[in-house]
């Protein structure tokens, strides 16, 4: 399980998303799925999500693929993400906060595509806290 500083601080959370991306990225579907908290859903077969992924916006015959940029290159994609410390509703006092990230794909395996063949794959998490540190748990991608 990827764990990170249970600090209610955006950078803590953006770097420990690149790093879950940088996973996907690398085609480490298996420690990606692993790096998650599964409550809400059951954990998923890692072939199967890796296709969901792939498949998310135009299905099977147009494979998009998990990108993570240089640290440079990622503003766009920080700039959209949402975090919400409060208001989150659930009754699981374990949550402490919500976050929405926007995971980078590409319609190539190439890594050096341009930036105009970009897509974004809204990805939502909840915070929870678990031994002493910040984990995420997979809500869901979103349309």
């Amino acid at each position: 399980m990827l764990h990170f500083p249970a600090e209610k601080n955006t950078s803590n959370l953006l770097q420990a998303f690149w790093q879950w991306a940088s996973l996907l990225a690398d085609e480490n579907i298996q420690p990606a799925v692993e790096a998650l908290v599964w409550k809400k859903h059951p954990q998923p077969d890692p072939q199967a999500w890796q296709s969901e992924i792939r498949e998310f916006f135009f299905g099977p015959e147009n494979l998009l693929y998990p990108f993570c940029p240089p640290p440079g290159s990622r503003e766009v994609f920080e700039e959209m993400a949402e975090i919400e410390w409060e208001d989150i509703h659930t009754h699981d006092p374990a949550i402490v906060g919500w976050a929405m990230f926007y995971l980078p794909l590409i319609p190539s395996e190439e890594q050096n595509t341009p930036e105009s063949d970009l897509y974004a794959l809204p990805v939502s998490f909840f915070i929870r806290e678990t031994e002493g540190a910040f984990a995420f748990e997979f809500d869901e991608f979103h349309l």
